[in-house]
């Protein structure tokens, strides 16, 4: 599995990433700027900022910027909670880039959202060689929950997303996978995924590192680590990146 560390905010946060020698992000427009001295950079819609603040999407503008830089891939112009919108901006965007392009200059892929009718996923399939998986990110964080119902409800998830990875292997990208016991059941299984986990490491007090080849996740004190925030988080991306890059 490719992994791209995503949710950039800060030049800080960008120094981090490559201060833990990270090659591969995830970035969204208004995020460019933070993206020198990485090698392998992929181009998100910034679709979850716009749902939180009931922004509808440039399509037109989003795609002029795709086209703009030198991308790994881009996501497609995807819209959280309408699968029929997004189906339609998938549809636009590969209009838009045969009229524009004898070749289309980026790789974009198309997404489906966790939940929305097969149909959308099963037509995705067909057209694209990966297909991005969205809609998980409050999912797997209940798997980081102390409450069992929630906890139940995302290992419940996990199960029925491998299940559609072992289906269809180096298949799809999984956004938002921010759960060490996903990228734990999925890395063999998925083509790639992103994640802003390296940040817990700020957020919460934790180090993420490798044990009996399993990616955890540890309060810092209990394991006697005594850095400050970043420290914490160089650590994190560190340790996710080689966990990674095992194969």
């Amino acid at each position: 599995m490719f992994f791209y560390f995503s949710g950039l905010s800060s030049t800080n946060d960008a120094l981090m990433l490559r201060q833990a020698d990270v090659q591969r992000v995830l970035v969204n427009p208004t995020k460019i700027h933070l993206v020198q001295g990485f090698q392998r950079v992929a181009l998100d819609s910034n679709a979850y900022n716009h749902f939180r603040h009931g922004i509808t999407l440039d399509v037109m503008h989003y795609l002029e910027v795709a086209v703009s830089g030198n991308y790994v891939w881009v996501s497609a112009p995807d819209v959280i909670g309408d699968p029929e919108a997004t189906y339609q901006n998938w549809m636009a965007a590969r209009q838009w880039l045969q009229q524009n392009f004898r070749k289309p200059p980026v790789k974009m892929i198309p997404i489906w959202g966790w939940g929305t009718p097969k149909k959308y996923l099963d037509y995705y399939l067909q057209c694209s060689k990966i297909v991005g998986i969205g809609g998980l990110v409050m999912l797997m964080r209940q798997g980081k929950s102390e409450d069992l119902e929630e906890k139940a409800i995302a290992y419940q998830m996990l199960r029925q997303l491998k299940t559609l990875c072992q289906q269809y292997p180096q298949r799809f990208h999984i956004y938002g996978c921010n759960w060490t016991v996903a990228l734990n059941h999925l890395r063999y299984l998925a083509y790639s995924a992103d994640s802003s986990l390296a940040w817990d490491g700020a957020r919460y007090g934790l180090i993420i590192h490798i044990r009996n080849g399993k990616l955890i996740r540890t309060p810092a004190w209990k394991l006697g680590f005594e850095g400050h925030r970043e420290a914490r988080c160089i650590v994190c991306a560190r340790s996710i990146r080689r966990f990674m890059a095992q194969r």
